[in-house]
């Protein structure tokens, strides 16, 4: 075919682009200073060739001549200059040409688009958002301009699936662009003043909050830069001005949050003491910065207390903090200045017309002062009150403010947090709270007596009353009240009603206890609960609901008016209504089901009512939550019809989902569903003590309870509420006339009856292969589908029980009938035909499970607890092979013994070799891409996690025999014995060992930042030496022993080397000898012809082998007794009893290996 010949335009623009395109990237390849000229000359060449085109299809579309002559000119370049090395000046320069051509144009066609066309920059965020490849994601994020049209794009991918990019977003886009260059004074696109409010709120939850440490490092390094950036340049050589520049920079960036939203400033702060500790320790608050306090500056202050306290880092918080007193009076000082601001701002309402500006300027003093107020509150809480006359002053200070009317709201809870830290027991603190109340009414009514002014306050030195003596004074008659002073009154009682929620709130004592209670309940919560005012009403129902908590009595006589409240009661008091009722119950449920049985079907009753009438959601899920938990264990052992509703309904491990492997609809979670049951498996059949309940078995484990002859009525009705959405979805889905909208559902139902059928039927049936094959394509998929469910009947038929024969006849009748004339159409908005289908897939569902259990029931009969394990371990061995060796995995066994003698090299035996890993300061790991330095092979991968137990258990080994080779042998004098030390040590060491379950251990530094604290070794070998010496320690000897430790811990110490290399010699020699033994037994009954019984006539299950055969059950190793191995360094009693215990469990993986995967596996004695 001859080529095709362009038009005179296109031809012209051919010669243009191939005559220009060369010297323009001539010019580009001698010098960097013309390649601006060059850009500009490129993309106006390009955008010239964009214009020349071609109709085509008789003008229903466009061919862009252009456009491929310029991109054809272009890769004529690239392929000369992509074939030589990095380090060719031209060629380099020419790259960096073209990258400077890429951002030139994302730049120049930012502009309107045309219709139907992406700019550069519209489809690099297309990319980085929605394509499924993170490493294309990834570079679409890097090679994104970063400015404020697509900050927004950027900052969506701090949520992005893949750590690697949360992690690049922070420290490659964010912090690198914090500043343009190294000019900490040139704002940058992502510094903190360039952000919103509501973007700086974004990158610090989502950074602090993200669940891999890499990530979070990454964001509080970014807050560090914030910090440095905003806080001023310092001087050179002036320790002074750079502490002043942190504390600028801490505050301004304080400034830039939002600070009523508490959690994620707080967590920016600790963050950047926590990341940057020599800011913590520079920080200093002098007498200015307390006479000048902020919300910032005291905001600032609260959190480095709490830091100190969480760090235990006390003699800083002595050295920089004022004493108690001090800190009282600067409260006080503070909480005047606020009331003298509400008071001029009342006085200027009531006198003057306040302008919006004004008011605002008003109220912005008061809530400034006011967040000042409640961060010193905070702080006071946590100081130390061994004072007692600052505690005195505090506790004075914190009652008084509480007896203030004009006492904001925000304040109150914080007041009583300190009055609790402040009382002696709770007791004392009811009875004060009791007396506010009681003052605080009394002025409303007139009668309030002046109080004692030598009656002391502090209810610590007021032991001679009791609670009980308390007197509920009697209000006097009433009289007339005038609007002012009924408003005034109201206020008093609201601000009453919340002091007693707060109260209450923090009361653990029962109602009998703390009888001056009595009376609040009857002359304040009780008539606030009968008022016809919202506010009242609400506030009186939780005080109330907060008094039954602690009086049985109340609740059993209060429960259902709270019932019979909820319907008749707005939508915010539903919540509140519907959170008190709840909470009674969950305390006091016996106490109900004895007394008061009748009431938990009428709060059935009342929940499901409110499921149907509730306008709102909220309270909808509420009821739902609360409801379905309760419905479900008075009609438990029911099963629900879709897998979705046993997810919510049923939690209980049963036989059929372990042993069958159930799989979910969801493809995604598939495998991941697969590798948790397989290593659930692999725990239950090695360590079952893990897993199962304590005092529990197997078989009652696995064993499910009996069904109910009959589901109650609760459990009925709340079955057809979460039901029915489902089922008529499905419906209206296969109701539908096209066969496209119908196939996809019923592809799901197939699933779901193919779950359903799943441990019923063998794995090659027919049945199970028709429903997991792809549906066929047909013009009546519902027809297609009675036939299937018919032979799905059949087939039952043939294997379920003799007495569930009726009930199978039963189903295929009504599946089979005739339909009659009017049923056949499939144009109806329902269609009986989908009508008949749905009702027998339900049916099907929940007579498969019937039959499931009939075949679990009577497996487990028929079991003893041996036999059940014995099952168990079989499948875990033939779930670990089946997964390890999926195409997605390692995919032959031919690859695994390539693997593991890759793995093993110069090693004979496979033994010394684990423990060469298990000795690397690098934790193992099994990885199919084997990348890393510590990979496993496949045959240890359920394994691993118990192997990196015992690598930790190994390391503190060492560490103990090396910390004991510090500690002199003890004298006489000492009254602590030689092995306290040690066990001390050990307890420590073994405790940070134990303190993650190995079942969810990650890959992280055996040494990490959550590890044992040296500091905390040192110390135990300088008690040790103090304990053993008659002259005490002095300061620098004790530096010595520190650095000493701090030597002697060190991984290539030679003490820890040589320790090591013992330790892992006497264990890979133990190790060896045994099962060489065990094997040497075999062979030799073997040889001789002779079996020995698995099981004796006295019932004594043999200790050498476990089943017949060749090859011993090593599977399900019993305890061996060995003598006790003494290493030399390792004599201690209890490092010799912790030898023992690790030799167990490397016996107890090495068995379960060469019993899973001994033909891929070289002999682990085999140069014995």
């Amino acid at each position: 075919m001859p080529g095709r010949t362009l038009q005179p335009g296109a031809a012209a623009l051919s010669d243009k682009v191939t005559a220009q395109v060369p010297r323009i990237f001539e010019q580009a390849q001698t010098s960097l200073a013309n390649h601006q000229k060059n850009l500009v000359a490129l993309y106006k060449l390009q955008t010239e060739a964009a214009q020349c085109t071609e109709e085509v299809r008789k003008g229903r579309a466009v061919r862009l001549i252009g456009e491929k002559i310029f991109e054809e000119a272009i890769l004529h370049i690239l392929i000369r200059v992509l074939p030589l090395k990095k380090g060719v000046t031209p060629a380099d320069r020419v790259v960096k040409f073209i990258g400077g051509y890429v951002r030139f144009g994302q730049r120049q066609r930012k502009g309107p688009a045309e219709e139907g066309q992406q700019t550069v920059q519209e489809l690099l965020i297309d990319i980085m958002e929605h394509d499924s490849s993170a490493d294309v994601r990834r570079a679409a994020a890097l090679n994104l301009p970063i400015d404020e049209t697509t900050i927004s794009a950027i900052l969506d991918r701090t949520r992005d699936t893949d750590t690697t990019i949360r992690k690049l977003v922070y420290s490659a886009i964010l912090e690198k662009n914090v500043t343009i260059g190294d000019d900490d004074q040139a704002m940058g696109p992502t510094h903190p003043r360039a952000l919103s409010i509501a973007q700086r709120e974004l990158i610090i939850r989502n950074g602090l909050g993200d669940r891999e440490p890499s990530v979070r490092a990454a964001a509080a390094s970014l807050l560090g830069r914030w910090v440095d950036v905003i806080g001023g340049k310092p001087a050179p050589d002036s320790e002074e001005k750079r502490i002043v520049k942190v504390e600028t920079g801490l505050v301004q960036l304080l400034k830039m949050l939002d600070l009523a939203e508490q959690k994620y400033p707080v967590d920016a702060v600790l963050s950047i003491f926590t990341s940057r500790p020599e800011i913590f320790q520079t920080m200093t608050f002098g007498r200015d910065f307390w006479e000048n306090l902020t919300p910032e500056t005291a905001f600032l202050a609260r959190v480095f207390v709490e830091h100190g306290l969480a760090t235990d880092d006390n003699a800083r918080l002595e050295a920089v903090l004022p004493v108690v007193t001090d800190m009282a009076f600067r409260t006080q000082d503070t909480f005047n200045e606020l009331t003298s601001r509400i008071d001029e701002e009342e006085e200027a309402r009531l006198l003057t017309d306040l302008t919006e500006d004004e008011k605002i300027r008003y109220e912005d003093a008061r809530m400034e002062k006011e967040a000042i107020v409640g961060e010193l509150l905070q702080l006071v809480v946590n100081l130390d009150y061994s004072d007692e006359i600052g505690r005195r002053k505090m506790f004075q200070l914190v009652r008084d403010m509480l007896s203030q009317e004009v006492l904001p709201q925000s304040l109150l809870n914080k007041c009583l947090d300190v009055l609790r830290k402040l009382s002696p027991n709770e007791r004392d603190l009811i009875r004060v709270l009791v007396e506010l109340v009681q003052d605080l009414r009394d002025r409303t009514r007139g009668d309030g007596e002046e109080e004692d002014p030598t009656k002391d306050a502090d209810a610590e030195t007021n032991f001679g009353e009791t609670p009980g003596t308390v007197q509920v004074r009697r209000p006097n008659p009433p009289r007339e009240q005038t609007a002012e002073e009924k408003a005034r009154a109201d206020a008093i009682d609201l601000k009453c009603l919340l002091l007693c929620i707060g109260m209450l709130e923090r009361v653990n004592g029962t109602l009998d206890e703390n009888s001056t209670l009595e009376g609040i309940l009857q002359e304040l919560i009780i008539p606030s609960v009968r008022r016809k005012e919202y506010i009242f009403r609400e506030k009186g129902l939780i005080s109330l609901g907060l008094c039954c908590l602690i009086a049985k009595p109340l609740a059993v006589n209060s429960i259902k008016l709270f019932v019979d409240q909820v319907p008749l009661s707005p939508e915010s008091l539903q919540e509140s209504l519907l959170q008190v009722v709840f909470d009674v119950f969950m305390v006091h449920e016996a106490e109900l089901r004895k007394h008061r049985p009748e009431i938990i079907p009428y709060i059935m009753g009342t929940m499901l009512g409110l499921l149907d009438s509730a306008a709102s959601d909220k309270v909808r899920a509420l009821a739902t939550k609360r409801t379905l938990p309760q419905a479900h264990e008075q009609s438990k052992g029911m099963a629900l019809s879709t897998k979705e509703v046993k997810k919510e309904a049923d939690e209980e491990v049963s036989f059929d989902s372990i042993m069958d492997g159930d799989e979910q609809d969801d493809d995604e979670n598939e495998e991941e569903e697969l590798l948790q049951q397989a290593f659930f498996l692999h725990v239950l059949a090695t360590e079952p003590a893990r897993v199962l309940p304590p005092h529990k078995s197997l078989l009652a484990m696995m064993a499910r309870a009996p069904s109910a002859a009959q589901p109650s009525a609760i459990h009925a009705r709340v079955e057809r509420v979460v039901h029915q959405a489902f089922w008529d979805q499905a419906l209206q889905s296969l109701s539908s006339p096209s066969p496209a909208v119908q196939l996809p559902r019923l592809k799901l139902l197939y699933n779901d009856l193919h779950d359903a059928l799943t441990p019923l039927f063998p794995p090659q049936h027919p049945i199970l292969l028709t429903l997991a094959a792809p549906l066929s394509p047909t013009s009546s998929p519902l027809h297609s589908t009675l036939a299937l469910l018919t032979d799905v009947l059949i087939a039952l038929r043939q294997r379920c029980a003799p007495a569930r024969d009726t009930d199978v006849d039963a189903l295929h009748a009504k599946l089979v009938s005739p339909l009659p004339p009017s049923e056949t159409a499939s144009v109806a908005p329902e269609n009986p035909l989908a009508v008949r289908i749905i009702s027998a897939l339900r049916d099907l569902i929940s007579l498969a499970d019937v039959l499931k259990r009939d075949l679990t029931n009577t497996l487990l009969g028929a079991m003893s607890e041996a036999q059940l394990a014995d099952v168990i371990r079989e499948q875990a061995q033939t779930r670990e092979r089946e997964l390890v060796l999926d195409p997605s995995m390692w995919a032959s066994v031919d690859k695994l013994k390539d693997l593991w003698k890759a793995w093993l090299g110069s090693e004979n035996i496979w033994i010394s070799r684990l423990l060469r890993a298990l000795t690397s300061p690098t934790p193992v790991t099994c990885q199919p891409e084997g990348l890393h330095p510590n990979n496993l092979p496949p045959q240890l991968f359920f394994s691993r996690p118990a192997l990196l137990y015992i690598q930790n258990y190994l390391q503190a080994l060492v560490i103990s025999a090396t910390l004991n080779a510090l500690v002199p042998l003890r004298t006489s004098l000492s009254s602590e014995s030689p092995q306290d030390f040690m066990s001390r040590v050990w307890t420590l060491l073994k405790a940070e060992v134990d303190r993650d379950d190995y079942t969810n251990a990650k890959d992280e530094q055996i040494n990490g930042d959550d590890a044992t604290k040296l500091v905390n070794l040192a110390d135990e070998v300088i008690r040790a030496r103090r304990l053993s010496s008659t002259l005490p320690v002095s300061e620098p000897e004790e530096r010595k022993l520190r650095m000493a430790v701090e030597r002697t811990l060190q991984l290539q110490d030679p003490v820890f080397t040589l320790l090591q290399n013992r330790l892992v010699r006497a264990i890979d020699q133990r190790i060896i000898d045994h099962v060489g033994r065990m094997e040497q037994e075999v062979n030799n009954d073997k040889d001789h012809g002779v079996r020995i019984p698995e099981m004796m006539r006295t019932g004594r299950v043999h200790e050498t082998l476990c089943s017949s055969g060749s090859r011993p059950r090593c599977d399900t190793p019993v305890k061996r007794n060995l003598p006790a191995v003494v290493i030399k360094g390792f004599e201690d009693a209890v490092l010799v009893q912790a030898v023992d215990e690790v030799v167990d469990k490397l016996l107890a993986v090495v068995h379960w290996v060469n019993s899973v995967w001994g033909d891929t596996t070289y002999s682990y004695v085999a140069s014995h």
